[in-house]
């Protein structure tokens, strides 16, 4: 039995899924399976994957598209690892990303945790990114709203602890992410690797960038939140800040302005900090991105391992 399974669901992004296969084979000190679930690509990627000569390596290949949740459960269900991770087609880990999670668990006791991350755009250049809040903090938040960095493919977590049959909710897409990690809250803190392990890729097609159905999502979360949150709302006007940002980082000034407006009339002011943004030209944001809103030794630590792996 490996330690790990990391599970990388793909469609049509055979040069992402390359370079995200190459950042998981590259870890260091683990046993590791690589389920490959191949969703309906055609741009050769079905093709691709059978080349590859890696034991690691496990594709399951589809003929139609699965859709992102469908994908990842055909993965969960082929799962063999002692601990499970996902890892979205287009981002990267560092080297020691999984040695580092795995010497946290076992030694807090925890049966799920997540790292930092920086943020990449579509060609691999680095964008910014900060230190994550401790496990504490985002119990605490997390009922609320999603804190947890990098989506899905910062997280880890025990084989078989996952609640409800260890699969993803069907009827999510867009906040599988948040799901999840509810679900793991359920059964303890998290651990956290405050490190920045994970680069996290916005290239305007990130599913976030689906407001319509991003926000149609919001009340199942809700549904099957409530319990955790004691009676409090969800913090929507923080999604809609979430949402203006994806907006803008795909040239979208007028839905960014409306996302911004919504969260500012529910109460947000970081909504209200990122109006004159609207007013500054695209190029100059990933500058401002990283020299205003980035922790510069966080970025230094990133870079390290980051420049021979985005390319």
């Amino acid at each position: 039995m490996p330690q790990v399974t990391v599970v990388i669901a793909t469609h049509n992004r055979r040069r992402l899924l390359a370079q995200a296969l190459r950042s998981a084979l590259a870890q260091r000190r683990v046993d590791l399976e690589v389920v490959v679930v191949e969703n309906g690509s055609t741009d050769g990627t079905p093709d691709w994957l059978r080349s590859v000569r890696d034991p690691r390596v496990r594709p399951i290949i589809s003929e139609r598209a699965l859709g992102g949740t469908g994908a990842r459960n055909a993965g969960l269900r082929a799962a063999e690892g002692e601990w499970v991770g996902f890892l979205d087609d287009d981002d990267l880990w560092a080297p020691g990303k999984l040695r580092a999670q795995l010497d946290a668990l076992e030694a807090t006791g925890r049966t799920w945790g997540y790292t930092g991350c920086v943020y990449i755009d579509g060609r691999g250049r680095l964008m910014g990114g900060t230190p994550p809040l401790d496990p504490e903090e985002v119990m605490a938040r997390l009922p609320q709203r999603y804190v947890v960095p990098a989506g899905t493919s910062s997280m880890l977590w025990r084989n078989g602890v996952l609640p409800d049959g260890g699969l993803l909710d069907p009827r999510l897409t867009y906040m599988v992410d948040w799901d999840l990690s509810l679900r793991l809250a359920r059964t303890g803190p998290p651990a956290a690797v405050a490190a920045p392990l994970v680069a996290y890729r916005q290239h305007g097609a990130n599913m976030s960038v689906h407001a319509a159905s991003y926000f149609d999502e919001v009340g199942v979360i809700a549904e099957k939140s409530a319990d955790l949150r004691g009676g409090r709302p969800l913090d929507l006007a923080y999604q809609r800040r979430n949402a203006g940002s994806e907006w803008m980082r795909v040239g979208a000034r007028r839905e960014a302005a409306r996302s911004y407006a919504q969260g500012v009339r529910e109460g947000d002011l970081g909504s209200l900090a990122r109006v004159p943004a609207l007013l500054v030209p695209r190029f100059a944001h990933a500058f401002l991105r990283r020299t205003l809103l980035s922790d510069r030794r966080w970025l230094r630590g990133a870079r390290a391992w980051l420049s021979g792996q985005a390319a």
